[in-house]
């Protein structure tokens, strides 16, 4: 796959794996090609996930990948205005998972076909997570 000889310098395995990598991305934009080209490749999405950085404020999504025995997880921090493009238009399969991240990080995907609450009551406000 193109993917891999482009980002092998920046292929970084996962403590404790040998066929689990995370690439650090800089742009929404240059996410947002890799992953249509991921699509192209048929790579399967798994999941999402979100976490604040262990000292400090910032946010970091990671977008994880499945390539025969591989994963391959695309790492981008959160924008400080916490606005991502969804990637659910694209992907059914994200739906889920930018819902429960909306609902617990307060991030908001942009161009989300259904965002509504899945984890908290409307009342709440979103971020739970954040919140200690």
């Amino acid at each position: 796959m193109e993917f891999l000889d482009t980002y092998k310098e920046k292929m970084v395995p996962r403590k404790g794996s040998e066929k689990d990598f995370v690439v650090e991305i800089e742009s929404i934009s240059e996410l947002f090609a890799i992953i249509d080209s991921f699509i192209v490749n048929k790579v399967r999405l798994v999941t999402i996930t979100c976490y604040p950085e262990p000292k400090g404020d910032r946010l970091f999504l990671e977008y994880h990948f499945t390539d025969g025995p591989s994963v391959i997880s695309l790492k981008i921090q959160v924008p400080d205005d916490k606005k991502v493009p969804s990637l659910t238009p694209k992907l059914p399969a994200a739906g889920w998972a930018e819902r429960e991240i909306m609902d617990l990080f307060a991030v908001e995907f942009e161009g989300h076909p259904n965002p509504a609450r899945l984890l908290i009551p409307e009342h709440m406000e979103r971020g739970v997570y954040l919140r200690s």
